[in-house]
């Protein structure tokens, strides 16, 4: 028999008209044609971010089987670098994005979260007018899950920094910070904490819990595995609570040394002298096995009896 030879040619498949806007976190990839819009496209599980550390997030532009539609296909939009997009995250303290064009059905965006979460999401719309999508290219582009928004996913607390003393009438927010430039504007006056410390009474013992958190208020905790929640994982302090507004050296120092547990502890509190600028402070002991900054609590009023 006489060989049979078969020529083989290459050749370009070009993305049909784009569909809508897609999302990729850290740890997910582009697969292209493998869905229809908003559905598929999208490979890989989402790499958990730690909360104050910028990471990418990738903005593609793509046809109703998720192939990335861009100038070089040869089919230019005709309206520059359209639709722009802005990314909103369900983070309440992180500063949000502006809107921005995107380069060639693509942009990379810088993201900085700042609030420890089991379930953060982040969702990109486009900009209302930029109408270029579907057969006619006169529809608004498609914003919908799962392709521009990602599933909810874990946020870890960053590296423990200092102490937080919370007092009874005070809350804490993890996440309500005043770093500048990573913190939502206006910044708060008193970061980590909302309310207003109760007034207290002589005789009476109350409560101030301490915790121990990262430079945007999130809790630290030592756990790891499953069950991590802070990167990375924190030595506990031993802690010592003093009352220096106390004359008397031994009621001020009386309050007791603890370690704390899963980054928190609450310690019993007996003031014994009336004023208006009460503190309480909680520190590291000399022989604790990590070190963090001291916490000076909000100032209150106790009252005599």
């Amino acid at each position: 028999e006489n060989p049979v030879t078969v020529a083989a040619s290459t050749f370009t498949v070009k993305a049909a008209r784009p569909e809508g806007l897609m999302l990729l976190m850290p740890g997910q990839s582009l697969a292209p044609g493998s869905g229809a819009y908003p559905s598929g496209g999208i490979a890989g599980s989402i790499s958990t971010p730690t909360a104050g550390t910028p990471f990418n997030v990738t903005v593609n532009l793509v046809d109703k089987y998720m192939n990335v539609y861009s100038v070089e296909n040869g089919r230019p939009l005709g309206f520059g670098d359209v639709p722009q997009f802005a990314l909103v995250t369900s983070d309440s303290y992180d500063v949000e994005s502006t809107s921005r064009p995107l380069t060639n059905g693509s942009r990379d965006v810088a993201v900085t979260l700042v609030t420890k979460s089991a379930g953060t999401t982040i969702r990109v719309y486009p900009r209302i007018g930029d109408n270029v999508c579907g057969a006619a290219g006169t529809a608004i582009c498609g914003a919908d899950p799962p392709a521009a928004q990602t599933p909810p996913f874990r946020v870890y607390a960053g590296a423990a920094v200092r102490l937080q003393a919370v007092l009874e009438g005070e809350t804490a927010v993890e996440g309500y910070c005043d770093v500048p430039g990573a913190c939502r504007e206006p910044r708060p006056a008193v970061p980590g904490k909302t309310g207003a410390p109760s007034v207290q009474t002589i005789p009476i013992d109350f409560s101030v819990r301490v915790n121990l958190v990262d430079a945007y208020y999130n809790k630290v905790t030592p756990l790891t595995g499953a069950s991590q929640d802070s990167n990375p994982p924190a030595v506990m302090p031993i802690v010592k609570v003093t009352m220096p507004k106390e004359v008397n050296a031994s009621i001020a120092n009386s309050v007791g040394v603890s370690t704390l547990v899963q980054g928190s502890l609450p310690f019993t509190i007996s003031p014994q002298t009336a004023i208006s600028t009460y503190v309480i402070v909680a520190s590291a002991t000399w022989d604790s096995p990590a070190a963090y900054l001291w916490a000076t609590s909000s100032e209150f009023k106790v009252d005599p009896g």
